[in-house]
């Protein structure tokens, strides 16, 4: 039996996040909270490279250089759109510099003293590979610290779905998953509650900051299944559960 796969393909994920680049500072509402909390878990010390996977448009980066005013920074993200909205924050930082890639599998040049990411990861399809990757492209003594979904995020829209057809919902992992995939990590969790007038406007927010990429070989609902969805879901107060799990690792 095939296992479902975590995430959709990566021309999917870049289509979506493309669509959102304009709109997502302007409808986004846990992700600048979770960015904030993440910046004040950063190490302060002995940070001279500085690498950040999935920039978005810069939620977490707009605290980077204040915080270590003397590294070369590093931004990328895989949505061209992204980077371009970020760009703007950064015109007058010339040790920030960014860069197009996929952060599930890159190789850096030199390796860096801490490689960040905020609220990305859970849209990577292979995520042991990935963490596997970014220890290699860190030097020893250097940290790895992020933000990312867990497994009980959206439950309330997951569980509706699943009893009325297949649930869209990516399979984000749980914190004992990702515990699994470095040596001494270290996790911390968080379990957010994010109200919506109804069911509507929270799958407008998800479209409108590229959020929306459902899981690979999900069939799309038809209209009225949809709706009769929806229904169901605004038969309660539409607040949304969003698990983020906080992980740091310092390669020994």
């Amino acid at each position: 039996m095939l296992k479902p796969s975590r995430m959709t393909n990566t021309n999917k994920i870049r289509t979506c996040f493309n669509s959102g680049a304009y709109s997502y500072d302007s409808e986004v509402d846990i992700q600048p909270k979770v960015a904030q909390s993440l910046a004040k878990r950063l190490p302060k010390k002995n940070v001279q490279t500085l690498v950040e996977i999935a920039c978005g448009t810069g939620l977490l980066s707009r605290y980077l250089p204040s915080l270590f005013p003397e590294a070369a920074i590093t931004l990328s993200d895989l949505a061209p759109l992204m980077i371009e909205v970020c760009k703007k924050r950064f015109e007058a930082n010339s040790n920030v510099v960014l860069k197009c890639f996929n952060g599930q599998n890159f190789a850096l040049t030199t390796p860096a003293d801490l490689i960040v990411s905020s609220m990305a990861l859970q849209w990577f399809n292979d995520l042991k590979n990935c963490f596997q990757n970014i220890s290699k492209q860190l030097n020893i003594g250097g940290h790895f610290v992020f933000a990312m979904l867990g497994k009980n995020s959206l439950c309330e829209w997951s569980e509706v779905c699943g009893k009325l057809g297949n649930s869209p919902t990516p399979v984000f992992p749980s914190k004992e998953e990702v515990q699994s995939f470095l040596p001494n990590l270290k996790i911390e969790t968080e379990v957010i509650h994010q109200s919506y007038k109804n069911t509507y406007a929270f799958l407008k927010k998800l479209k409108s900051i590229g959020a929306n990429a459902p899981r690979e070989g999900h069939i799309p609902y038809s209209s009225g299944m949809l709706r009769q969805i929806m229904r169901k879901l605004d038969e309660r107060n539409v607040c949304i559960s969003y698990e983020i799990i906080y992980g740091s690792y310092i390669k020994l």
